[in-house]
């Protein structure tokens, strides 16, 4: 548990503007999907070792704040660098946190008679004679009241439950530095969140971590083994027989096949800044459905290994491109992602 001043003790003189705007606001309730989180885990950050629960509050709080007003893109590796220091994410002090989000026993930081009078009649901390830091992301009652938010749709803003938490701290930290897309941000945000530059160093390094850890590690200098195919350009060597025989027994039938297969990781990159966003998020973690039009996260194209080609003319499933494609293509072992009538690769993804 982290020791030093938590939020609530904002020493600068916009974070005390801030709370004074909104101290007093009534609690805002952002429901759950489906009333009641599953235990199934957030992708991305439970396979580097953050636990289900807590993965899937922060990718769902991350999620989330794409609704807030203005729109923020807070990264949910972030918002996990938050929950490692502040609580390991909700087991310091012996604590577990179970499926709902709860964590248990509660996690109470020291006594903070230095902010002054007990905000919160014990309500959170147990202590009606000064407030202490609360829950998996440790707020301070008084914080709570005017940032608390419900994130598992309990129609409670609690914050010893580690979705309502982490959605909370998505608020917070948006609102102290929004739109959240650099890093400036990032460090702007997290001094409000904890007046200390030692405390900001500490989450961007755990943080960092969890990035680096989840995004796709795609050496641009690896051997991809690549020939050139009329009309399609580069492609994989290891099916470009296939590729060859399509063409042609599509120009026997009176179609003519164009389109482009290789991709290297810096044009993928750039795509997913043309169709996703610019923030580390939208390039590296978005899920491709969210892009427009959809597009795969680095170093999960096909398109990166030259096993993919987007067929041109190919846009709808009424082009003459796709109606034979779907008669003949499979002979050729080729399949189409069923997303993308142009989108054609050697296992449909």
């Amino acid at each position: 548990m982290n020791s030093t001043a938590k939020i609530g003790t904002v020493a600068g003189a916009a974070g005390v503007a801030l709370l004074s705007i909104l101290i007093g606001l009534p609690l805002l309730v952002v429901a759950g999907e489906g009333g009641h989180p599953s235990a199934s885990g957030a992708q991305g950050l439970e396979s580097v070792g953050v636990p289900p629960i807590a993965a899937q509050a922060y990718e769902r709080a991350a999620d989330a704040a794409h609704g807030f007003t203005p729109p923020c893109e807070i990264p949910a590796w972030l918002l996990a660098g938050v929950g490692t220091i502040e609580s390991g994410h909700g087991t310091s002090e012996g604590a577990t946190v179970d499926s709902t989000g709860e964590a248990r026993p509660r996690i109470i930081g020291p006594s903070l008679p230095r902010l002054g009078a007990d905000t919160d009649d014990g309500r959170w901390d147990g202590d009606t004679t000064a407030d202490h830091a609360v829950g998996p992301m440790q707020f301070i009652p008084s914080t709570w009241r005017a940032f608390g938010l419900d994130g598992n749709g309990d129609d409670v803003a609690d914050p010893h439950n580690i979705f309502d938490a982490a959605l909370t701290a998505a608020r917070y930290l948006c609102s102290s530095a929004s739109p959240m897309k650099a890093e400036a941000d990032w460090r702007a945000a997290l001094l409000a969140y904890n007046h200390s530059s030692a405390y900001v160093s500490q989450v961007l390094k755990a943080a960092f971590g969890y990035r680096d850890a989840i995004a796709p590690n795609v050496d641009p200098n690896a051997p991809v083994d690549l020939v050139n195919v009329p009309g399609i350009g580069l492609t994989s060597a290891s099916w470009a027989p296939q590729v060859r025989s399509l063409l042609a027994a599509a120009e026997a039938d009176g179609v003519h096949l164009t389109g482009s297969s290789y991709r290297d990781p810096a044009q993928q990159i750039a795509l997913r800044r043309a169709h996703c966003g610019t923030s580390q998020y939208a390039i590296y973690e978005m899920p491709s459905s969210r892009c427009h039009p959809p597009t795969a996260r680095p170093g999960t194209s096909n398109h990166e290994r030259g096993l993919a080609v987007d067929f041109d003319r190919c846009s709808s499933r009424g082009s003459s491109c796709y109606r034979w494609l779907k008669l003949h293509a499979a002979r050729f072992g080729i399949s189409n992602l069923p997303s993308e009538p142009w989108h054609w690769s050697v296992d449909g993804r």
